[in-house]
């Protein structure tokens, strides 16, 4: 099949691998995209690429958590320019949106949008956003929210970088409340809010993994000993031992710390509670990344 310089483009722009050799992968793969990235990283030729290397759209993520601690809100906002998301109206919408998420609950974008907005219940959200479209003068999207309530002791944090463009949410549960405004406590909530937004873990523990992620690697990994000519033997060990190492630097708990990385992010939750003396466990995290 003929393959076309825009696929040849948007395959280089996900791996970093030159033209011809994209345009081999295109046409051994049938000008499947995704195929096509499998078939270059099983001969070692490319690494998997985040998200949050692509091209984005611009706005601004913004977060909110409650004063009890137990309610959260994270959104995603989008916009024309990065000019306009900086401003003070912008800043104030988003802050607008996040209040009416936490007072509402909603299933998705859609719903929200048709909701009467808190703050005035003469027009809907929809309406409200096409007013400010209208004041600030370019298009205004909401892309996602999550909205986070912890009906268990613990607390929900989050960081959102200072650029505006990347945000964390964390929730963190322990054996009472008492803990929630303890020094110590708040240090290690932002520390590993802020680890979550340089390393972006796929799962907690290794047992939250996607099974089909874990199953693409297996093939991939088990391709690519293959084709480095490894005897089929010793093929099982070496993907098994590939594995392991995806887990160790995909799965939160078992990371470096990036503090410190002679300890393990689980490493930094003993030192807390050892000196605290309560349990504590990471039980969710999201993270947002701005056109994601």
């Amino acid at each position: 099949m003929e393959i076309n310089a825009k696929t040849v483009k948007e395959l280089r722009d996900k791996t970093g691998c030159g033209m011809m050799e994209c345009k081999k992968a295109l046409t051994e793969c049938n000008g499947d995209i995704e195929k096509s990235v499998n078939w270059l990283r099983e001969r070692g030729i490319a690494k998997a690429v985040s998200k949050a290397e692509r091209e984005t759209k611009e706005g601004k993520i913004y977060s909110l958590i409650q004063p009890c601690s137990k309610l959260g809100v994270m959104l995603e906002v989008n916009c024309e320019t990065d000019f306009v998301a900086r401003t003070d109206k912008f800043t104030e919408l988003c802050h607008d949106l996040a209040s009416h998420i936490s007072d509402m609950n909603h299933a998705d974008v859609n719903a929200l949008l048709e909701q009467k907005f808190s703050k005035n219940s003469s027009k809907t959200v929809s309406e409200m956003i096409a007013e400010s479209i209208a004041t600030i003068g370019e298009n205004i999207q909401i892309a996602r929210f999550i909205r986070i309530h912890l009906e268990k002791t613990g607390r929900i944090f989050t960081y959102v970088h200072s650029n505006d463009k990347l945000g964390v949410m964390v929730t963190f549960t322990t054996e009472s409340d008492n803990i929630i405004k303890n020094e110590t406590f708040e240090i290690m909530c932002k520390d590993i809010a802020m680890h979550i937004t340089a390393t972006n873990p796929l799962a907690i523990r290794p047992e939250e993994m996607d099974p089909k992620l874990i199953e693409n690697e297996r093939e991939i990994y088990k391709n690519k000993a293959l084709n480095d000519g490894k005897p089929e033997a010793v093929v099982e060990k070496i993907v098994d031992g590939q594995i392991k190492k995806l887990f160790k630097e995909s799965c939160l708990l078992s990371q470096e710390f990036v503090k410190d990385p002679a300890k393990t992010v689980q490493d930094v939750i003993n030192d807390t509670i050892k000196a605290i003396g309560e349990q504590i466990q990471v039980t969710s995290f999201t993270r947002f990344v701005l056109g994601e």
